[in-house]
């Protein structure tokens, strides 16, 4: 669950919103709807961390990680499908690819052994059950998308506004 009290966000002297309540529940989808330069990508960032509000507070429910994917559908042509939704979580996305790499290069030493270690703890720490391929698999489902494993730009446009 995500709470949001009392937010407000300006910038400069120009207020973008003031005063924002509102709850978002587990299990539930939401949509967020408005006017160019309403504050939409705004409130996102906000929610995910990538900027601090001006004032008010964001109460996100203990564990829970929120991922946000820029606007442009074209950023991500060169990824899997699977990747550009994993990419949602720039932390875990770059330990797994980094692994992943260093695996399938097959050299292995103690510097290469270390660095396996550390990214095995951030893929715990963001992921505890390793199991972000099933819910990854499960949400593209769950939108009528079967082919992970093909790149973004194979896919036809609206199956990419879904992604």
């Amino acid at each position: 669950m995500v709470e949001i009290k009392d937010l407000t966000m300006r910038f400069g002297k120009q207020l973008l919103f003031e005063n924002v309540n509102l709850s978002l529940d587990k299990g539930r989808r939401y949509g967020l709807i408005g006017a160019n330069g309403a504050g939409k990508s705004t409130l996102l960032k906000i929610l995910s961390g990538q900027i601090e509000a001006g004032s008010g507070e964001i109460l996100i429910q203990s564990g829970l990680k929120i991922g946000v994917l820029g606007q442009d559908q074209f950023a991500f042509e060169s990824f899997s499908v699977k990747d550009a939704v994993l990419y949602g979580n720039k932390r875990l996305y770059d330990a797994v690819r980094e692994k992943t790499q260093l695996y399938e290069a097959g050299e292995f030493n103690d510097e290469i052994n270390e660095r396996l270690g550390e990214l095995e703890m951030i893929c715990a720490e963001e992921d505890p059950a390793y199991e972000y391929e099933t819910r990854i698999e499960k949400i593209l489902s769950s939108l009528g998308i079967s082919d992970f494993d093909k790149k973004m730009s194979e896919i036809e446009t609206s199956d990419k506004f879904k992604v």
